[in-house]
């Protein structure tokens, strides 16, 4: 069961490992589109608001993704234009392991676990373009989370796999996919958005619990710290966020999001995100 919800609200780069399934054909659209907050984001806001139980939904477009093999498992998504798919998705190599007996050892319940981070892009009709991996063997912030544009870049968290751990957010550009680490965090985050009006970016955590905000002010420096534990000296300080709200409700472990207005005339001109999570899969309980 899927649900939404209208939330309120000297460069280093390092290039991803790129596999590139077509490399005549371009990764990203040229021009960019613009995002959401400067084309369709108050017209879904709208729309949304007309949203109910007895809505009819209708399908009107059924796209198979090509694959080489295996999806991994698709964290968020993106449309750049009308002929691009970004998602990212996460390979899992080793599984965490609960400590068991609701052992708790350093913040977090279960091992650290081993993977890659993705982002995967396809065409409209989902042709497989290339496959990036953004993290190196043996990284523990392995985990990608969801994904939002802002018009310029594709921002993503890089998370352990697990609760009450680390990460790191990454703005990767469309075109490249090359990645630059923007700043630090002292817990696992999830979706992200990034609001260029504010300078701000607004992260939430493991199930969503608490979203936070955290300054992005332009022109800062970025780089790429080193992940493997244990952290280095050289690694960049955790940063604070600016503020940080409790979510009143565990129904749903909201995963992506998506910034849709800066300052939506429909909530008091207040900056407004969708957002989106899985209750349920099947007979499996998330």
């Amino acid at each position: 069961m899927k649900f939404l919800a209208l939330l309120p609200l000297a460069t280093c780069v390092l290039a991803a490992n790129i596999t590139r399934f077509s490399p005549s054909v371009p990764v990203a659209p040229s021009p960019l589109p613009p995002p959401h907050t400067k084309s369709d984001g108050e017209q879904i806001i709208s729309l949304f608001q007309t949203l109910g139980r007895t809505t009819i939904w209708r399908s009107i477009a059924n796209i198979t993704l090509q694959s080489p093999g295996y999806t991994y498992e698709p964290e968020g998504i993106v449309r750049l234009g009308s002929d691009r798919y970004v998602v990212s998705a996460g390979d899992w190599t080793v599984p965490t392991v609960s400590y068991g007996n609701g052992l708790i050892i350093n913040g977090t319940d279960r091992t650290a676990g081993e993977g890659f981070a993705h982002f995967i892009v396809y065409t409209g009709n989902g042709t497989l373009l290339a496959d990036a991996t953004l993290t190196a063997p043996g990284e523990v912030e392995y985990h990608t989370g969801g994904i939002d544009f802002d018009g310029e870049y594709i921002w993503t968290t890089l998370a352990q796999y697990r609760p009450n751990s680390t990460a790191h957010i990454v703005r990767v550009k469309p075109t490249d996919l090359s990645q630059e680490t923007v700043l630090r965090v002292l817990d696992h985050q999830g979706a992200i958005v990034h609001n260029t009006a504010k300078h701000t970016l607004h992260t939430l955590n493991w199930g969503s619990r608490n979203a936070s905000t955290f300054t992005y002010p332009p022109g800062r420096q970025h780089g790429k710290p080193n992940h493997y534990k244990p952290q280095a000296p050289s690694d960049p300080p955790f940063s604070t966020p600016i503020a940080t709200v409790r979510n009143p409700s565990y129904f749903i472990d909201y995963q992506d999001c998506k910034l849709l207005s800066l300052a939506s005339p429909s909530y008091n001109y207040r900056p407004i995100m969708l957002c989106s999570g899985i209750a349920t899969l099947g007979n499996y309980y998330l």
